[in-house]
């Protein structure tokens, strides 16, 4: 073979590999901020692999939304949910730190960087998006093997499990739910959402939440605890949802946790502005006591999920303490 045909087949081979590249990457190369997963699978979970916000994420379709986690091995160490998409396209947490995917009209300062969910610790902010804590997450089946991604995952239960040195947790996704079993915690946790109702923050009634009394309740503005009624830090209900009045939204976010003492119920359901005034947050949380974290056991168990709106009050708070009693088995979704 003389040079030139030589140069000729190098020529070749390169453009080979760089289309080859340039194809793996649109694989998992999601454009803009990110969108719900179509169609939407109802009868199994569906995992790929996208860059959402800037980062390789999880792309996860179940529990009625679709969630987007950092996933730590090629994020330099960030974890943590930073979108979960509604199905009417609404991203309730739109963590994207600044990126302007989801700007909330005149805001300046906090932007969006402090969004995110669940943000179990504290000082560690383990599982809070964009905060490198050397995590790492891997996929497992229902029997705790490992599992090797290859374009994406299916199944009626996968496992995620999220880990650093000091923490570990594992994610149980259904098409029905999500559940949290916690392994190990290095310091005092809580189960925290901080994001946007409806994918935006607005004030009650537009916005409101609810508890297991079906009375509807305004997000505080501007507040850091529960609201007066509730004394001594102490919720009367293991599970709230969030709901965003509008008719073109069609789903609630829930939330609620097991085997904590009343005392950790919860303590927040509030609004936060950024240093201009301006609606940036809406935070509830499980675990926290005297706005600290409280949890420092492994038995705490933690359910999230989208549901649809239109089945009232009495239908969602019985899915949500049916999922709490038994929150490792799905349910059928009709």
């Amino acid at each position: 073979m003389n040079k030139k045909c030589k140069y000729l087949v190098m020529c070749f081979v390169f453009y080979i590999l760089l289309m080859s590249q340039s194809m793996s990457a649109e694989l998992y190369e999601e454009k803009g901020p990110g969108e719900p997963y179509k169609p939407f699978p109802m009868d199994k979970v569906v995992v790929t692999k996208v860059k959402h916000f800037g980062v390789v994420c999880w792309k996860i379709a179940a529990a009625g939304g679709t969630f987007y986690f950092e996933n730590g091995n090629e994020t330099g160490g960030s974890t943590g949910f930073n979108s979960a998409f509604d199905q009417d396209g609404n991203d309730w947490i739109g963590a994207d730190n600044e990126l302007g995917y989801n700007k909330v009209p005149g805001a300046k300062g906090w932007g969006h960087k402090t969004r995110g969910f669940p943000k179990f610790t504290g000082g560690a902010e383990f599982e809070t998006p964009t905060k490198k804590t050397g995590a790492k997450t891997l996929w497992m089946d229902k029997d705790g093997k490992d599992i090797t991604f290859n374009d994406k995952l299916e199944g009626d239960h996968l496992i995620m499990r999220s880990y650093n040195e000091a923490n570990e947790v594992e994610y149980h996704f259904f098409v029905s739910h999500v559940a949290i079993k916690v392994i190990k915690m290095g310091s005092p946790y809580a189960f925290h959402f901080q994001g946007l109702i409806g994918g935006e923050p607005e004030e009650s009634p537009k916005d409101y939440y609810v508890l297991k009394d079906g009375k509807k309740r305004d997000v505080q503005k501007g507040s850091t605890g529960v609201p007066a009624e509730f004394t001594d830090k102490k919720w009367p209900s293991q599970f709230l949802y969030m709901v965003d009045s509008d008719e073109k939204d069609t789903q609630v976010f829930y939330m609620g946790a097991k085997n904590l003492a009343p005392a950790t119920y919860g303590d927040e359901g509030w609004m936060a502005t950024g240093p201009d005034g301006i609606l940036n947050i809406q935070i509830f949380s499980f675990g926290r006591n005297n706005n600290k974290h409280s949890l420092t056991g492994t038995d705490e168990i933690f359910i999230f999920g989208f549901h649809p709106k239109a089945a009232g009050h009495e239908s969602i708070s019985s899915f949500i303490e049916v999922r709490l009693t038994d929150p490792f088995i799905a349910a059928k979704v009709k």
